[in-house]
């Protein structure tokens, strides 16, 4: 994508352009003290992508344990890059990447 100082919120450096960002909503009725997203959640996999062939399905249920997320400012940047998210949700819950 050409973003020299393109970095994850995980690494806590000073980059400005921060691709994976600390988690804007929690998940309700996560357990105390827990990951912001932590629990089970299904996921509706977009047809057609790696993730859904190798799931062989369009719809999982998955457990998440993490306090960071794809950062939804570069998602138009990923599309135009040839990514695209395969497994996007409302809430920006989980989405995993896969080549177009």
């Amino acid at each position: 994508m050409g973003i020299a100082d393109a970095d994850s919120a995980e690494h806590q450096t000073p980059s400005k352009n921060l691709i994976i960002a600390p988690v804007a909503c929690p998940v309700p009725d996560r357990r105390n003290g827990a990951p912001k997203l932590s629990g089970p959640c299904w996921l509706r996999i977009q047809p057609g992508c790696r993730l859904a062939a190798i799931y062989r399905a369009n719809e999982v249920e998955e457990e998440y344990f993490c306090n960071f997320e794809v950062n939804p400012g570069y998602i138009q940047e990923f599309a135009r890059a040839g990514m695209r998210l395969c497994s996007p949700s409302r809430l920006q819950f989980g989405p995993a990447t896969s080549p177009v």
